[in-house]
């Protein structure tokens, strides 16, 4: 049957169209696994994209929450799952580091890092030498540009990887707190301002 492409479209959409929609209100841990084992399903037998898009790394990424993210890293790791479950976290088959990743993220987008610290704690250095982070994190999150630019810039000295801006940031918050000198506690508080601005939209 993995050779008939209707059969494999139909098996994709048990997962996308049905069990996903099943759990698609809650938006938990299932809905995610349904979705990422038909986004495989579409490109290991299908491969041509018949009005289907792969969408579960990038929900994962872009608009899971911490909760879920980290309700998904619990079913995924989990020695007491039903069969179906079992099945489904072998098939979804996501890789343990974008999990943490996505958990960590999803707490430093709301200021928590000593939770996202403990996510980006758990991810080797290597994962964020490799695309796309390789590009994303090549700037300097701590420059203070007057123009805005997707160029490289003249700061670009020093990389951070999440891991290791989450620490920058931490330190400096808890530095700038116990400093006296007026003058010494401004410029911390400054980049501090500069990694937030660099964290947002516009930075």
């Amino acid at each position: 049957a993995s050779t008939d492409v209707e059969f494999a479209k139909f098996y994709r959409r048990i997962f996308s169209d049905l069990l996903a929609t099943k759990y698609q209100s809650s938006k938990n841990a299932k809905y995610l696994l349904c979705t990422r084992v038909a986004d495989q399903i579409q490109e290991k037998y299908i491969k041509e994209s018949w009005g289907y898009y792969p969408q579960a790394i990038n929900m994962l990424h872009n608009t899971a929450t911490a909760a879920q993210a980290e309700e998904l890293i619990q079913v995924n790791n989990s020695t007491s799952l039903n069969a179906f479950e079992k099945y489904m976290v072998k098939k979804a088959a996501f890789n343990k580091n974008d999990l943490y990743d996505a958990a960590g993220t999803a707490q430093l987008r709301q200021y928590k890092f000593n939770e996202a610290l403990k996510w980006f704690s758990k991810i080797p250095s290597s994962y964020y030498t490799e695309e796309p982070y390789k590009t994303y994190l090549a700037a300097n999150p701590f420059a203070d540009l007057i123009l805005d630019t997707h160029a490289p810039t003249k700061q670009d000295t020093v990389q951070y990887n999440k891991l290791q801006f989450t620490q920058r940031i931490l330190a400096l918050e808890k530095k700038a707190v116990a400093e006296t000198d007026r003058e010494v506690k401004a410029n911390m508080f400054y980049e501090l301002a500069k990694g937030y601005y660099n964290m947002s939209y516009w930075g």
